[in-house]
């Protein structure tokens, strides 16, 4: 074939070329012909000609590929497909608008394809996806998903036959976004490869296979939330008071996007970059909401990010820092993730206060897996060819990371070595929750708060960073502190009971008044001393050794501080009772006033000589002294009130173990309580003391 030709004009003026030539000013080697007429110039044989752009060559799509003489289209040399053709079965008008356009191992291929056909691995299902109403759909197939017809065939031939290792990562994308479906021929395939593997314990992790991407833990899951591998010390301050973690990521196409530190990429909600990546200082259990415009989810151009998660561990076992960086696995527990009909992970993302302890039989139920996302809004959209105008379908579901956990557990010491594995932490894990939203249900305007739909256009976005240690002993030692305080009660109550007995006023009402009376009064210092202990040992501590409990408040706080209030009501109300059953009676002991004469004398049945306003005056004074008080309500609230909200002394109830630390935060409930009472107890102390010192030296009036 000549390099170059003279252009072909047709009937019409219309110029063309011969198959696999360019339309060119210039001549084949750069000069401009005589009478500057075009030139057709031919293409490399690993180059074609796009009708649509008939002046330039354009290399083949795959190093494999080479022109055909007679079509001028790329072909695969002998013993590979395209996978195009593959994906869109032969028909001719899809071929170019679905897979890579690569050549794969036909032999490879010809396996895949009878296993898996294009309509199992490229249907995605969505599951309790949310519908117009509030109501929930069971399942939502999207036949033909977009990434599925591009990446599953190419990804699958060449993990298979090269080990490519894109090619296999792009395999654990897609199992990915299945959410690590079991049944999912993008997690069979995989599954299968890392079978074929020698060596199934990369650095010692079973199930991180050789050359594959690690996707799925295959030890028990107490082995590895437990494990006491991590050798870096935490503290209060400095250095090791952060929790330092990075993540690696990856393209939808498998590309290794780098690692990069770690500091807000967990959530969705955007703002003050240090607010939100507070939750790394150890101890400080934080709490982000926000919502995310889905319309703004949907528009985005770019493929969805995954990532995998480590936590820097830069130190060996005797604390000596290692001469290169060393990163720890991070678990991943998908709440959303099924077994057949079954979501054996779903229960951790309904009670966010769960905790467990190394017997838990909850640790027999959960998988753990490594690679997650935050948005999927490509799986819920079809290929462009299936659609009668090859255009863009609109994308059906759109899928969002709604609530994402980071829980970090510190170790108990060990007294049978040397080391003290109390200032060191088990392997953090991440829980992450999807919800799943059918797009048909999208507001189209913009919405203001409140409006009806809101929370369609507008998804709620959700982050928790959880900071755990075994309480085993303390709740034994609340244990045996709630029999002491059972104790007491029956011993202040038998008291009072005595004193009743000798003072003959042993009447039904009154024993249950003073029964209900020392339990609410030894119940509320109970409360008040748990309170106090979590205060000062938790917000007053330099160095790890106390965190809060995950339930907030705790059930067992909020039993004392109900049966609390309910005995102290019925005590007031039985007082009150009481009291409006006695008779009151005032004897006047004045003297009647003596005759003007001073000689005549009261007729009998003559009421004394005393004004009336006398009675008055002095029952309106007993009920003055009814009311009196050593302290002042309006000045104690005025006062509590200032150093709460005017200070910012409210703020020492945040879930955080730094009392200088008054950034605002979620409050725990019982340090609250603890906080609000101290400050009130001081207020009245002060007008106490206030009131003692100017009656001890205030002149005595005349």
């Amino acid at each position: 074939v000549p390099a170059e030709t003279s252009v072909t004009v047709d009937s019409k003026g219309v110029c063309s070329c011969p198959v696999g030539h360019i339309m060119s000013d210039l001549n084949a080697t750069g000069q401009t012909p005589r009478g500057f007429v075009k030139t057709c110039i031919l293409c490399p044989f690993t180059s074609y000609v796009d009708a649509s752009d008939p002046y330039t060559c354009r290399p083949c799509p795959d190093d494999l590929m080479s022109r055909d003489p007679s079509s001028g289209v790329c072909v695969c040399k002998q013993g590979y497909v395209e996978d195009s053709s593959i994906v869109a079965e032969n028909t001719p008008a899809v071929i170019s608008l679905v897979g890579r356009h690569v050549c794969l191992d036909r032999a490879v291929v010809a396996t895949l394809t009878v296993a898996y056909k294009v309509a199992q691995y490229a249907k995605f299902s969505f599951y309790d996806t949310l519908d117009a109403g509030g109501s929930r759909t069971q399942e939502v197939t999207v036949e033909q998903s977009a990434p599925f017809m591009t990446y599953f065939m190419e990804a699958a031939a060449k993990c298979s036959s090269a080990r490519n290792e894109e090619a296999c990562q792009t395999l654990a994308n897609l199992c990915a976004l299945q959410l690590h479906d079991e049944e999912a021929p993008s997690c069979k395939v995989l599954e299968k490869l890392t079978q074929m593997v020698l060596n199934k314990e990369v650095h010692g992790f079973k199930g991180w296979n050789e050359g594959f991407p690690w996707t799925q833990y295959t030890e028990q899951p107490r082995d590895i939330l437990f494990s006491t591998g991590i050798n870096r010390v935490v503290s209060l301050n400095g250095e090791g008071s952060v929790v330092a973690m990075t993540l690696s990521k990856y393209a939808l196409n498998g590309t290794f996007l780098g690692f990069e530190a770690l500091t807000t990429q967990l959530t969705l909600c955007r703002g003050d970059e240090r607010l939100l990546a507070s939750y790394q200082k150890f101890g400080s259990n934080v709490r982000r909401e926000c919502t995310v415009d889905l319309k703004t989810l949907i528009a985005e151009p770019e493929e969805p990010v995954f990532y995998e998660l480590w936590v820097e561990d830069p130190v060996d076992v005797t604390g000596e820092t290692l001469p290169i960086p060393a990163l720890w696995p991070v678990p991943v527990i998908v709440a959303n993730y099924r077994e057949g009909a079954s979501s054996p992970n779903a229960f951790l993302a309904e009670d966010l206060a769960i905790d467990w302890n190394v017997g838990s039989q909850e640790l027999d139920k959960i998988v753990l897996h490594r690679r997650f996302f935050l948005v999927d809004h490509v799986s819920g959209r079809k290929s462009k060819g299936t659609t009668p105008d090859r255009l863009d379908p609109k994308l059906e579901v759109v899928r969002w990371a709604k609530q994402v956990i980071l829980r970090v557990s510190l170790q108990q010491d060990d007294p049978s070595t040397p080391f003290d594995e109390s200032v060191r932490i088990f392997a953090p894990y991440v829980v992450i929750a999807y919800e799943q939203q059918q797009t048909s249900i999208i507001p189209e305007e913009e919405m203001g708060f409140g409006g009806e739909d809101e929370s369609y256009r507008y998804a709620p976005i959700s982050f928790r960073s959880q900071y755990t240690m075994q309480l085993d002993g303390y709740w034994a030692a609340m244990l045996i502190l709630f029999i002491l305080m059972i104790i007491v009660t029956i011993i202040d109550f038998g008291v009072k009971a005595s004193v009743r007995t000798q003072s003959s006023a042993m009447d039904p009402v009154g024993l249950a008044a003073d029964f209900f009376g020392s339990v609410a009064g030894v119940f509320f210092w109970s409360v008040w001393f748990f309170a106090a202990y979590w205060f000062f040992f938790f917000k007053l501590q330099s160095e790890p050794t106390t965190l809060m409990p995950l339930e907030n408040p705790h059930h067992s706080y909020l039993i004392l501080v109900i049966l609390a209030m309910v005995c102290k009501v019925m005590h007031v109300i039985l007082l009150v009772y009481r009291q409006c059953c006695i008779d009151i009676f005032f004897i006047d002991w004045e003297k009647e006033k003596a005759p003007e004469d001073g000689i005549s004398k009261p007729k009998k049945g003559e009421l004394p000589n005393v004004s009336v306003w006398r009675y008055i005056l002095i029952a309106n004074e007993w009920c003055e002294m009814q009311g009196n008080r050593h302290t002042d309500v309006d000045f104690t609230l005025m006062f509590v009130l200032l150093f709460l909200a005017g200070l910012k002394f409210e703020n020492l109830a945040t879930q955080q173990p730094n009392a200088s630390d008054l950034t605002p935060g979620d409050p725990n409930m019982v340090v609250r309580f603890f906080v609000i009472s101290m400050f009130y107890f001081l207020v009245v102390l002060i007008q106490v003391l206030y009131k003692a010192v100017t009656y001890r030296f205030e002149p005595s009036r005349p």
